[in-house]
Parts: C-alpha cells; structure tokens; sequence
C-alpha cells in the first residue's frame, strides 16, 4: 500500500461503515493518520489534521477483490487477441518485461482508485505479480496490499494454458511447476482444474474438466509440502467431484430433475436402507426415504452442464473431505453432519455456494410476493440452514436438528419422527 503520513478529517461525506445493518450517516468527521481511521466523530476537525471536502461523496471500508489478473485491464475488446503470443511477446527481453510490468502497475493503481483496497491475483505473468506486490508494501507505487500468486497451472489445453498458466502434462510435471513458482515467493499457487469462458469449445459448457485428479493431487502435494495454500479455478462441479472422489468420497450433482451420481453413490447408501430403526440426520433420512420409493441415479457421464441445485456427498471419514475444502472452501461451505447413532463413522452433508443461502431466498422470495420478512416462519434441521435464523419473522429448529441451529432459532419444534411441522403449526395457530 503506498505510505502517506499526512493526517486528513474526511468532512461533509456521507459515511457506510460496513456494518450488517447500515444506514448512511451524514455530518461525520472521519480522522485518518497514513493508512489508518484514528477516530469518526461528529466534528469539528481536530488540530493537526488537514480538512478534504468530499462534498457529499461517500466514504466506505476498502473493497477486497478476490479474483484478479493484473496483465489484463477488464475492458472489453472489439476481438478476441492471442494471449499466448502477447506473452511471449511481453516476457521477451528486458525492455518488454519492464513495460509489462509498469502496464500492470498502472491496471492495480486504477484497482485502488475505483476503492479496492486489497487484491488477490490468479494468474498472471511471470513474476509479475509478487514484483508489484514488494513495490506496493514498500510504498513505492500507488497499489492495493497485493496477494500474489505469479504464473498458474494448468494442463495443454487447458484454461489460461501457455498464457498465464504453464502446461503440465504429468504429475511429475504439475509438481515441478509448483516448486518452480514456490521458488519466486508467492502468497499462493493457482490451479486451473476446468476450462473457462473463453476457453469453452461449446456454448454454455464453460466448466469442462481439464485437470485430472492425478495432476490436482501431485499439485497440492508439492505445494502443502511447501508450507503454500491453493486456490483453484473451477466453472463446474467436476471440478469439485474430481477433488472429492480421489479421496473416495461419493457425491450426487442434483438437478431439477435428475440426479447425477455413480453406481457407488446408490451402494454407499444402501446400508442407510436397511437400517430402518437407525435415528439419522435429516439429509441421511430423506435419502433413505427416497431409496424406498426406488430411487434412481442417473450415470455422471450423463451430465451435461444441467443447472444444479444441491451437490450431496457421503464419506467414511470426516478427513476424506480435506483436500477439497482446501481446494473450495471460498466457494463452497461445506455443510456436514455425522450419521447419528451409526458407529462406522460416516459423514454427509452438502456444499452450499458462497454466493446465495436460504436467507438470501427469502428475502427475494418476500421482495416478489410483496410481504415483509416480519411475516416469515423459517423451518428447518441443520447448518445449511443457519442463514435463515437472521432474517425470517419466525425460525424454527426441528427437535432433531443441529445443536448450532437450535441456538440461533427462536422455537424448538418436535423432530420429524415425531410429525413436527405439522405440530408446530398447530402451535403458532396456523392450522
């Protein structure tokens, strides 16, 4: 982050401070000493400290962004352009690489001066990125706090491959590459697992596996030995079933109507099946319902980039699910549960995507209808389900529900063994 010394009192702006329930606040005086806020107080402007005039411009927390290429400006282009040969070009000879990384400089200072404050790179090229990273902490180029990866991983054909990725045909290779990129200090290592958007060779079909599990496992195993997180580009859920299954988890992709899974998965389940007096977790007890109804899994070789609903997985141990919640954990939460009085240790659960829950639902469930979130009774069992508790009128927790979940909910009802919706309603007057 560039350094200044200067102690400013931001003035007539109008303040978000970033807190869940916000509400824009005006007239306060905002006192910052170099990189950090001293004090927010309703004024005047202290001594020692030169008044900025925001003229009712508003003042927020520093954004962080997650997901950067610094070579690229984000700008659309009229056509496409040959990034392998813009790479080549770029990485050239001395004159070029000290252009390509003042371009990139120039792409982190717009980062900053649009109000992102901390960025994360991706992919990008040569050791471009941890350069502007060492410049931006010593203060030497106006920047965002940079974490910094350099070139990624990737397959031959693969997204970003022979760009901003080397090609590792491998595992051997996959390996190497990490050790060689750990050897330029980056904050972390980047594998690109799937294809992408520009790389996709049929419309809509953006997340095709590219990496196979060997690569990924030789990869992450190079890098945890060298004490480096990893992050992972994935545009699909093979991409999460490959890192999943190496460790002999099976998973189901649910879809609106089809379930997607393999010959394991159903096999996995069957013992849940003939255990009738087994009191189990929710999601264990639907399944097992559901196998009494005859329940059918589509071959996986049939997904065909359907939109999904639920990703369901079943494993032997807790641990089996390590490396992928390395690999995801920004993307997904994985919501798990023990199988309850089942001694072998199994554990399910599902992956939740980062980007929507329950509680999101129902507020743009209640946005659509026209209804207040007053108005609202949650139901439901387990942590997927924690989301809920903070907006609906009314949460509910199931009597065989999570433990986490019945702290935050308002009522306890009977659990579903014990016909507990239909008791609860009775209860609150619905019925």
């Amino acid at each position: 982050m560039y350094k200044n010394e200067t102690r400013y009192a931001l003035i007539n702006g109008v303040l978000l401070d970033g807190t869940r329930d916000m509400t824009p606040q005006a007239g306060k005086v905002v006192c910052v000493e170099g990189s950090k806020i001293a004090a927010v107080t309703d004024g005047p402007v202290p001594a020692g400290y030169e008044p900025v005039d925001l003229a009712g411009r508003y003042i927020l927390p520093g954004l962080i962004n997650l997901h950067v290429h610094l070579p690229a400006s984000g700008k659309p282009k009229k056509k496409p352009s040959d990034p392998k040969k813009l790479v080549k070009l770029i990485t050239s000879n001395g004159l070029m690489r000290r252009v390509g990384v003042r371009l990139c400089e120039s792409y982190a200072r717009t980062e900053l001066l649009s109000g992102v404050t901390t960025i994360r790179t991706v992919g990008g090229v040569a050791d471009f990125d941890t350069i502007i990273r060492d410049r931006a902490a010593a203060g030497e180029i106006l920047s965002p706090r940079v974490a910094a990866s350099n070139m990624a991983v990737s397959v031959p054909g693969g997204h970003m491959a022979g760009s901003l990725a080397y090609e590792a045909r491998t595992p051997e290779e996959a390996a190497s590459y990490v050790e060689k990129i750990a050897a330029e200090q980056p904050d972390l290592i980047k594998l690109m697992i799937t294809g992408g958007v520009m790389d996709a060779e049929v419309v809509g079909e953006p997340g095709v596996l590219r990496m196979q599990p060997a690569l990924v496992k030789a990869a992450c195993d190079k890098a945890h030995a060298l004490g480096m997180k990893v992050a992972a580009h994935v545009e699909s859920p093979e991409g999460v079933r490959a890192a999943l299954e190496r460790h002999g988890v099976e998973c189901t992709l649910e879809a609106r109507d089809t379930t997607f899974g393999g010959t394991k998965m159903a096999e996995r389940w069957s013992f849940i099946h003939k255990k009738r007096g087994t009191r189990l977790n929710s999601e264990a007890e639907r399944w097992r319902k559901t196998m009494e109804e005859g329940m059918s899994i589509t071959p996986l070789s049939a997904y065909k980039g359907e939109p999904l609903y639920k990703i369901v997985f079943i494993a032997d141990h807790e641990s089996d699910l390590a490396e992928a919640k390395q690999l995801y954990a920004d993307q997904f939460v994985f919501c798990e549960s023990k199988l309850d009085s089942l001694t072998d240790g199994f554990v399910n659960g599902e992956l939740i995507n980062r980007k929507f829950d329950k509680g999101t639902g129902i507020k743009a469930i209640c946005d659509h209808l026209g209804c207040t979130l007053a108005d609202t009774i949650g139901f439901g069992d387990s942590n997927n389900d924690l989301q809920m508790t903070d907006v609906a009128g009314i949460s509910v927790c199931m009597g065989n529900g999570s433990e986490t979940l019945k702290q935050r909910c308002d009522r306890i009802a009977p659990s579903v063994y014990e016909d507990g919706i239909t008791k609860e309603f009775e209860a609150l007057g619905l019925i």
